[in-house]
């Protein structure tokens, strides 16, 4: 997902909606089937088949937190797969949730952000 590079234009383009391919994009990115992106996105999958050529900015607030986790698990881990396993499995830090699971708001992706920068850091919860 291309998106523009000043967080403003983010903001405005998040609550424009962005457009419908990115919720493919991302889906693909994560290697998730489309009732497991509705579910980390706290939708059907259903709501997500009736979106129009840009999705609702409400959508687009959480596709949009999504995307952010997903940039921040490839930058920790530096490649693809090692970032999707890292998302996709339960984690003992996160109370045994998957980090996936919890960016489906801005407390839960924080908390996940949060683990991130103490892995980094070399710090273990």
């Amino acid at each position: 997902m291309t998106l523009p590079a000043t967080p403003l234009a983010r903001a405005e383009l998040v609550a424009q909606g962005l457009p419908r391919e990115a919720l493919e994009e991302l889906r693909r990115s994560l290697e998730l089937t489309q009732g497991e992106l509705a579910q980390a996105l706290r939708t059907t999958a259903r709501t997500l088949q009736r979106q129009g050529p840009r999705l609702t900015p409400e959508l687009s607030d959480r596709l949009y937190r999504l995307y952010r986790l997903w940039e921040r698990a490839l930058l920790f881990h530096g490649d693809e797969a090692r970032a999707r396993r890292f998302l996709k499995a339960p984690n003992p830090a996160l109370g045994g949730r998957r980090p996936l699971d919890l960016a489906g708001n801005e407390a839960g992706l924080e908390a996940v952000l949060d683990l991130l920068d103490n892995l980094e850091e070399g710090v273990y919860l």
